[in-house]
């Protein structure tokens, strides 16, 4: 009973200290329920009214810069403040609005990830979940300090100069009741940034995971003949590998469902980020070629600057990476050791190689595909409507 209590001790330890996926987002899930806007969960209860305090913060923060913008048409620095701000603001409502209305898209991505063939891979396989989990850590990691500092600047400067961070128009004395207004405008660039950041990142985590499972996959395929295969008949060899490569085929499609899932749960809203990223990058790329690096706000412009570039690269890069890790299934197959196997095999094999011959692309409301191009498409366009406004400012 003693061996039998250790046996079952020592399988518990050893499974604890396996990969899971869900590690590659606990940290953002944990920061978007705080914020009441849980993943893959149902809204209910106390999370329905932090979720809708956090909402009505975020549209009344849009109303005020709206009527701030209408009283003062003429000043043209408050209206591109306003302007990126605003896009910000709208790139994170349609995000939520995404994640709350197609939460149950969530939940079945969740449950993707929950499938006993995505969880199957050998301990030798380990490194490829343990590396895309790392990976999303670094970037998220990188990416929430940068929209930190953003913060921290945004709060302390207006705070010395006793001014407001963020422009708008409220209808009360804001030199008054300065205080409430800083904290409410602190408020704003919280919700706006950290629910924001991990809203990303979950996406990219899911991209990631996608891209580990055709790392598994394309090992799974090198190795479709085992040392112990050669021990056994032609026939019954045949029988075992013919398994391997069904098993192989159940598995790539499960992973091209899973990516079409992402594709069809994020791609309106990547569209929207990317739209408005050209437009933020434009604009205070602008802002920080006028301004006087002696200015204290032009810190906090080059922050901002740097978090949404961040951003698209987070959403390009790992878009690329699953389209390379993908386009690897067919050398996969190739260099598995198919001449040693029966015809009827090999056409299984043939099956996997002609489907891998479609590139599996994630898109921008189907009008961008995620890729380092497209990162630089965004980068030159966004370049092209910066030269235009500084031949409109030398002018």
């Amino acid at each position: 009973k003693t061996h039998h209590i250790s046996k079952n001790l020592i399988a518990s330890m050893t499974t604890a200290t396996r990969p899971n996926p869900f590690d590659a987002f606990r940290t953002e899930k944990g920061i978007l329920t705080w914020f009441g806007f849980p993943v893959g969960n149902d809204w209910k209860g106390f999370k329905i009214l932090k979720g809708v305090a956090s909402i009505i913060i975020s549209v009344s923060l849009m109303v005020s810069m709206i009527g701030r913008i209408a009283l003062e048409l003429d000043n043209i620095p408050l209206i591109l403040e306003a302007l990126y701000f605003g896009l910000t603001q709208t790139t994170f409502l349609c995000k939520i609005f995404n994640i709350l209305v197609c939460n149950y898209k969530m939940r079945r991505l969740v449950d993707y990830l929950k499938n006993p063939l995505f969880n199957q891979h050998t301990k030798e396989q380990d490194i490829f979940i343990e590396r895309a989990i790392r990976i999303c850590h670094i970037f998220a990691n990188t990416y929430r300090v940068c929209v930190g500092l953003t913060i921290t600047f945004y709060a302390i400067f207006p705070f010395i100069e006793h001014t407001l961070p963020l422009p708008g128009w409220f209808p009360m004395d804001s030199k008054k009741y300065h205080y409430v207004l800083y904290i409410y405008h602190l408020a704003c660039l919280i919700i706006n940034g950290y629910p924001h950041t991990s809203l990303d990142c979950i996406n990219a985590s899911m991209i990631s995971m996608a891209s580990a499972q055709f790392e598994v996959l394309k090992d799974n395929l090198n190795h479709l003949i085992k040392p112990n295969d050669m021990k056994l008949t032609i026939k019954k060899q045949d029988e075992i590998i013919k398994k391997r490569i069904s098993k192989c085929i159940i598995h790539h499609n499960m992973i091209i469902k899973f990516v079409s899932h992402i594709e069809n749960m994020y791609s309106n809203v990547i569209f929207i980020q990317f739209l408005c990223s050209i437009i933020i990058i434009c604009v205070t790329g602008f802002q920080v070629f006028v301004m006087s690096p002696s200015r204290i706000q032009y810190i906090t412009l080059v922050l901002y600057f740097l978090c949404n570039l961040t951003q698209i690269a987070i959403y390009s890069w790992f878009g690329h990476d699953i389209l390379a890790k993908s386009g690897g299934i067919g050398q996969a197959c190739y260099m598995s050791e198919w001449n040693n196997v029966s015809p009827n095999t090999r056409k299984l094999l043939f099956i996997i190689m002609e489907r891998s011959k479609i590139p599996i692309i994630l898109t921008a409301g189907k009008f961008f595909n995620l890729s380092l191009n497209t990162l630089m498409m965004i980068l030159r366009t966004s370049y092209s409507y910066l030269a235009v406004l500084q031949q409109m400012y030398k002018t």
